[in-house]
């Protein structure tokens, strides 16, 4: 894998980004609950969801975003704010909405979560050219929480 030669530790901070958040909404997409055990979406939905997710992470591949995400041209990842304190920030505030989320749940405290996860993949997305359907899968999830 070809590889620009500045920030690769902030690359490699955005690789583990994308794997987590991969993890993340894997876990919110089987257990459909919070950690309270408050149903997050409408029953209706769940084999909608199941299959979107599915037919999503069949198509996914970590591999490719971590070639994508390595080989961004450095003025695109520090146009997007994707290194030192600005991603460092952006991060920070996704790692505190999760733990918020795991600990306390709550569908405005995950919509919260998803939006700040947005605030990434945008930047993400718009550098790298990623994957859309990364931040599109999210967003269907946000659409459908139930309120």
């Amino acid at each position: 894998m070809a590889m620009n030669s500045s920030w690769p530790e902030d690359r490699a901070r955005l690789v583990v980004f994308v794997k987590e958040w991969h993890v993340f909404m894997r876990e919110i997409v089987e257990a459909k609950v919070d950690p309270k055990g408050i149903l997050l979406f409408p029953a209706e939905l769940h084999p909608l969801i199941d299959e979107a997710w599915k037919e999503f992470d069949f198509s996914f591949s970590l591999s490719k975003a971590e070639e994508k995400i390595f080989e961004a041209d450095d003025e695109r990842i520090e146009w997007a704010g994707l290194r030192g304190a600005q991603l460092a920030l952006k991060l920070f505030i996704v790692e505190r909405l999760k733990g918020l989320f795991r600990r306390i749940g709550g569908k405005k405290l995950l919509a919260r979560l998803f939006q700040a996860i947005d605030n990434v993949f945008d930047s993400l997305i718009a550098a790298t050219g990623l994957d859309q359907a990364l931040k599109e899968i999210k967003d269907c999830l946000t659409s459908c929480l139930d309120e």
